[in-house]
């Protein structure tokens, strides 16, 4: 029996898309995207909060740490739980070195205050508004990407983390249960038994279990943000690649933004068929109708005449 992703896991992951996501954006990344039809993607250990993926692993340590408490079952399931995990956090699914995580950040709000302030240089920001509903993966595809809402309360963290742990520890305990039935046949003819020489049959509903929580939490871990964040409403598309894995069909290059060189993908989000720009906001700024026009006709000029371009109606000004 194939093990699928805990149903909280699995529920997020496949939460409706809403009809359009922002980007946000300086002027000069407005006529990057629009020229080359692409959204890059920044190694997610590089974004603005700079505890990403391991806030998700601190909460897992605290998982560990309130099991080590509890007392265990007969059979042992929450040590060896407490093993996989540990394990993991190590130099298993949740370690991140070998592997290149990439990030492309969007907004379910495109003309926020905060978001101006953050994302986009004093009087040059654009908000792009992107239909991402075709960029999901197909279920049971198997790629380690898709598009989610970001989780950022404490509540929905643990529940996630500890739903997965449940369905690790049933299995382990289906696992066990056989082990032990198996022992006492073996033993009864005076014979041993070996684990790592178990039928698959014994071993793969664990071994399955053990996987899917691994894959799914890690997933979840890229979509774990500090709860002072929450006003983002972030989505993201993510991916990730193995560190030495030969680059096709992207670029892998740095940015310098501030005093930081950024490791960057181009793309993650590419042009197949029809771009999927639906609508800029233009940011406040000097002279908003003029740039207006001027976005306008760089869209014609690009064939995006379709898209709807409007001014930000926030009173902000920074210049």
């Amino acid at each position: 029996m194939i093990y699928k992703l805990v149903k909280d896991i699995d529920d997020h992951l496949n939460s409706a898309i809403p009809e359009v996501l922002w980007h946000y954006t300086s002027m000069q990344g407005f006529i990057g995207i629009i020229e080359t039809k692409r959204v890059w993607a920044t190694d997610i250990r590089h974004l603005n909060d700079r505890k990403e993926f391991e806030h998700g692993k601190d909460l897992i340590r605290a998982q560990i740490d309130s099991l080590r408490i509890e007392p265990d079952d007969e059979l042992g399931t929450q040590k060896l739980l407490i093993d996989i995990l540990e394990r993991d956090l190590d130099k298993g699914f949740f370690n991140t070195p070998n592997e290149e995580i990439y990030v492309s950040s969007f907004s379910a709000k495109g003309d926020q205050l905060s978001q101006w302030r953050g994302y986009t240089p004093s009087g040059q920001g654009l908000s792009l508004g992107f239909d991402l509903s075709g960029m999901r993966p197909p279920p049971g595809s198997g790629l380690f990407s898709t598009i989610a809402p970001c989780i950022y309360t404490d509540d929905a963290k643990h529940r996630i983390i500890r739903a997965a742990m449940a369905s690790v520890r049933d299995a382990a305990r289906l696992w066990q249960k056989r082990v032990d039935e198996l022992y006492r046949e073996t033993l009864l003819k005076g014979l041993e038994c070996d684990h790592e020489k178990l039928p698959w049959e014994i071993r793969q509903p664990f071994h399955d279990a053990a996987i899917c929580m691994g894959l799914g939490l890690k997933k979840m871990l890229i979509l774990f943000k500090d709860e002072s964040f929450s006003e983002e409403t972030e989505w993201r598309f993510f991916g990730v690649r193995p560190a030495d894995a030969r680059p096709e069909g992207f670029r892998r290059f740095l940015r310098v933004s501030g005093s930081r060189m950024i490791p960057t993908v181009d793309p993650l989000i590419a042009g197949a068929g029809i771009f999927p720009l639906r609508e800029v906001v233009v940011g406040p700024c000097p002279e908003q109708a003029l740039q207006v026009e001027a976005v306008r006709k760089f869209l014609n000029w690009n064939g995006l005449d379709h898209v709807v371009v409007r001014t930000s109606k926030i009173p902000y000004r920074s210049w």
